[in-house]
Formats: C-alpha cells, structure tokens, sequence
C-alpha cells in the first residue's frame, strides 16, 4: 500500500466534495437577496472558479494539499457572501458604504484616465 498516493487521493477526493458543498450552497443563494449587484457578480465568479476546479483536466495537475488548503480559503469567502444578504446586514448601512466605494472608483478612474 502506498500511503503517499492515497492519502493524495483522499485529500483530492475530500477536496471535490469541498467545491460541490460550496457550489449547492451558491446555487442556493436567491439573487433577490443581495442589497447591491456586487454580491451578485461575487456569487457568479466563486460559482465560475468552483466549475473550472472541478473539471479533470484543471484538477490533475495540483497539488491536493494545497488545493485543499485554498478550497478552504473559498469557503470563507463563500461564508462572507453568504452573510451579505438583506436579513444580514443594514439597508442603510450597504446604501451608504455603497456610495462611497462607488464615488472613490469614479474619482480614482478621473485621476487616472481610466475610460
């Protein structure tokens, strides 16, 4: 028995079930939820990058540990967006941080000449 493959494998097995946890958990998401069209665009690219990890070809050529190690990274992120739903969080208070962002990428694109 070679411990060092199938532990590789177990740790690759533990993490594709890893990215269908947090796929169904996204899927699941209602997009009438979110406050802003950010957490929206969030919940499609983490469902982009989970759909492109889970394909063989993608897959095979990392490390399992250390994918293992970033999956978990993605589900914190996950986690974050999940509690950025309108029962989470203030209306008032994602409105007014949701001007300010948007009034400094205004501003750092006019002093930047960014179209």
């Amino acid at each position: 028995m070679d411990f060092a493959t199938d532990e590789a494998k177990a740790i690759l097995s533990k993490s594709l079930a890893v990215i269908e946890k947090i796929s169904n958990e996204l899927h699941q998401l209602d997009h009438w939820l979110f406050p802003t069209k950010s957490s929206e665009t969030a919940r499609k690219i983490l469902l982009d990058v989970l759909k492109i990890l889970q394909n063989p070809h993608n897959i095979s050529p990392m490390s399992p540990e250390v994918l293992y190690n970033r999956l978990l990274s993605l589900q914190k992120l996950a986690e974050i967006l999940k509690q950025s739903s309108i029962d989470q969080i203030s209306w008032p208070l994602v409105g007014y941080c949701d001007n300010i962002w948007t009034s400094f990428l205004v501003k750092m694109a006019q002093r930047y000449s960014i179209p």
